[in-house]
């Protein structure tokens, strides 16, 4: 089964964030997953280079550096999408359309 990902607050407990990390299903989890990171362009279009074929479950978190929750920690949305990126062309674009963002619940 999925391992539920920690909350916004949960995120701010170092405690918590030990705990979580020592999980045996989540440093499983870990071992076996492949991370990219991306950035954004002025028209929100999610640029990630040099990603081989297969299925992903793209996750995204758009912090807004202006504004701050009651722990310091700028506040953000999220999203996620599952991504196939075919094997031909090798190269090029990856239209998965428009992503919803939420608030990340408590």
């Amino acid at each position: 089964s999925a391992i539920p990902l920690p909350t916004a607050k949960e995120t701010s407990d170092p405690e918590f964030l030990k705990k979580y990390l020592a999980d045996p299903r989540v440093q499983a989890e870990r071992k076996t997953s492949r991370f990219f990171n991306g950035e954004s362009d002025s028209r929100g279009n999610i640029l990630v280079a040099e990603v081989p074929p297969g299925e992903y479950d793209l996750f995204v978190y758009a912090f807004n550096k202006n504004t701050q929750d009651a722990h310091g920690i700028p506040t953000f949305e999220t999203g996620a999408v599952r991504v196939i990126v075919p094997a031909s062309p090798a190269k090029g674009q990856l239209n998965i359309g428009e992503l919803e963002l939420h608030p990340p619940t408590e």
